[in-house]
């Protein structure tokens, strides 16, 4: 199989059509109220943007070509959904953004961090590793990770809006000093880190 190609970043357009989108929503509180703060016309674009790829096609309708031009845009497809659901998921399901086996009668949020918990044991985390954490969304992991275990962990996210949030919350926790986020498509990174996590 030939390797595929990639969207081509563009940071500069991206962080405009964060600002016109979010505006200064990032510092909300979760939920609700951040998104009642978005603007309209940007959000429409956004959703124009991500569902102009999903065409009440089934997939026997689906040719070889539309199939191509979702996979060119994959970026930008990912991009867009997360500028739409973030702020549902913060709402309904909090800021760790991952599924956990439940123990009968565990409470949702001791489950999800138990499970974090539990990745950072079996990956061998301990004091001062540095770990990236692949498509980071608002961080949640990340900073239970870095309480848990003592590392200083990188996000990395192509969503300006969900690293405006991740930043903000590490700055309330005093976990600064361990996290930091940073704009970037996980196909074309590389770098070398102890661990790469995905909880996605």
């Amino acid at each position: 199989m030939a390797p595929m190609a990639l969207e081509t970043e563009d940071h500069t357009r991206d962080a405009a059509f964060n600002r016109a989108m979010h505006g200064k929503s990032a510092s909300e509180r979760a939920g609700m109220m951040a998104m009642l703060k978005k603007d309209p016309k940007a959000q429409k674009a956004a959703l124009d943007e991500y569902f102009k790829h999903w065409d009440n096609k089934t997939a026997e309708e689906e040719t070889p070509e539309t199939r191509q031009a979702r996979r060119d845009e994959y970026a930008t497809l990912t991009r867009h959904y997360y500028n739409l659901a973030t702020d549902l998921y913060e709402n309904g399901w909090g800021s760790s953004f991952h599924f956990c086996r439940f123990a009968p009668g565990e409470p949702f949020r001791q489950a999800i961090a138990r499970h974090e918990h539990y990745l950072a044991h079996v990956m061998g985390l301990r004091d001062g590793m540095k770990v990236l954490d692949v498509g980071c969304g608002v961080g949640g992991p990340a900073r239970e990770i870095a309480k848990f275990a003592g590392v200083n962990i990188v996000g990395l996210n192509n969503n300006d809006y969900q690293i405006e949030r991740a930043t903000k919350y590490a700055a309330k926790e005093g976990l600064s000093d361990q996290l930091s986020f940073t704009k970037g498509d996980f196909m074309v990174c590389s770098t070398s880190f102890n661990n790469v996590m995905d909880l996605t």
